[in-house]
């Protein structure tokens, strides 16, 4: 039983169809159509793929593998996720293992086999649009955040760079991104010891807990700055409890340690100050103990070198 078009499109849903078979094509346009959503285009090549998301900007592409010219859907896809970020469904009639895998690599937002049948494509779209929606939201939930923020996956490559952490590393996350995460790219070194200390994330990883800072450390930039920071890092774990990647939290700690210093000098000198007038009370009470002793003890002194004085001058005479 087919879906209507009038069932579910709430907004124009713009669609880039990738196939190089035109009677498929063009059955798969009526498909949609009929589902509610907007054809833009139909392009039969990877390299027309690139140029017209670039020009149209869809909202989904629905992408076959197997296209003419020299490169195929999935080199089109990487292509495009990498550049433009918009999602993609792959339509093919290959399902081997090989051409799978590749696909997989590229981590497609649907994978649909031909002879597509409407019902499928319907769910693949609407289910591939609701991914993207969520990740486009956490995403930018990610990116306003005042700290730093790094994903890797089960592999420790790095998935995610916001712009904070970007701007404390002086790395781009289109520069890092599927790298394995090493002290190279993310160096931590203790503030006192200017050692090399342990990766949060490595740590997390291997103690399948969470780790929160320790010592006071520092992170050593790309260009070889070193900022004060506080971090935290735990692993995330799967509905299996399977470890899938980590994420690390961090902030530039600089004003923190500061004030932190600066209260911790105040309190040393306050505590200096009472003990002066702590001293300062003693020396009173060792004076006003000492003097009416020194006063007595001087009066017989007196009387005694006056009676030897008279004494003398009787003698004397």
């Amino acid at each position: 039983m087919g879906i209507s078009s009038n069932t579910h499109i709430l907004k124009i849903v713009r669609l880039l169809i990738v196939e190089d078979e035109f009677i498929l094509a063009v059955n798969l346009q009526e498909s949609l159509e009929t589902l509610g959503y907007t054809v833009i285009d139909i392009v039969d090549s990877g390299e027309a793929a690139i140029e017209k998301a670039t020009e149209l900007l869809p909202d989904l592409i629905l992408m076959d593998i197997r296209l003419r010219g020299e490169m195929d859907g999935i080199q089109a896809a990487e292509q495009i996720w990498n550049r433009l970020q918009i999602p993609i469904i792959y339509i093919t009639g290959h399902s081997d293992k090989s051409t799978v895998e590749r696909a997989t690599l590229t981590l497609p937002f649907g994978y649909i086999l031909k002879p597509i049948k409407e019902q499928e494509l319907y769910v693949a779209i609407q289910t591939a649009l609701n991914r993207y929606e969520r990740e486009q939201f956490l995403s930018s939930v990610l990116r306003g955040m005042g700290d730093g923020v790094v994903i890797v996956d089960s592999q420790l490559r790095v998935k995610y760079l916001n712009r904070v952490a970007e701007a404390l590393t002086g790395w781009r996350l289109d520069e890092v991104k599927d790298q394995i995460l090493t002290d190279d790219l993310f160096n931590f070194i203790d503030e006192q010891t200017q050692m090399r200390a342990d990766n949060p994330i490595i740590l997390a990883f291997q103690k399948e807990t969470t780790i929160c800072q320790g010592k006071r450390c520092l992170l050593v930039a790309r260009d070889g700055t070193k900022t004060p920071v506080a971090h935290s890092a735990t692993p995330l774990i799967d509905k299996s409890n399977l470890i899938t990647g980590a994420i690390m939290l961090f902030r530039d700690d600089t004003q923190r340690r500061l004030t932190e210093d600066e209260n911790r000098a105040a309190e040393r000198a306050r505590q200096l100050e009472i003990q002066m007038a702590e001293l300062q009370k003693l020396k009173q009470l060792k004076d006003d103990f000492l003097l009416p002793i020194s006063q007595e003890m001087q009066t017989p002194l007196s009387n005694i070198k006056m009676a030897i004085y008279m004494l003398g001058n009787v003698l004397d005479k």
